[in-house]
């Protein structure tokens, strides 16, 4: 029985798979050349292959930095609701006599 070897090119399909993106990602990447691609030639289309290596190596070349932890307070707690409540007055419409009253949240002192 014949048996191809294993190639180390990859198709779209299969480059995504492997970095477990969507194809189009990976197409994003390439045309914004993040990624290394090779677009065969003769085709109405491009039709772009890749290499493991040059995938692996466009991993490891933007590593994860890990984001700091947030310091000091928040600047607006929920806290409870009582209190931070005020009365707002609106006019009524059309310059007719009184209004209605609503509350809007205003943050805790």
């Amino acid at each position: 029985m014949n048996t191809l070897p294993q190639s180390d090119w990859l198709t779209a399909s299969e480059a995504a798979a492997y970095l477990k993106v969507k194809p189009r990602s990976l197409l994003l990447w390439v045309r914004q050349g993040k990624l290394q691609a090779y677009a065969l030639s003769g085709t109405k289309r491009r039709i772009w292959r890749f290499r493991k290596e040059d995938l692996n190596s466009a991993l490891l070349a933007s590593p994860v930095i890990p984001s700091k932890p947030p310091t000091g307070r928040a600047r607006f707690s929920c806290g409870s609701a009582r209190g931070n409540y005020r009365p707002m007055h609106s006019p009524a419409p059309n310059g007719a006599s009184g209004g209605s009253v609503r509350r809007i949240w205003t943050p805790p002192s």
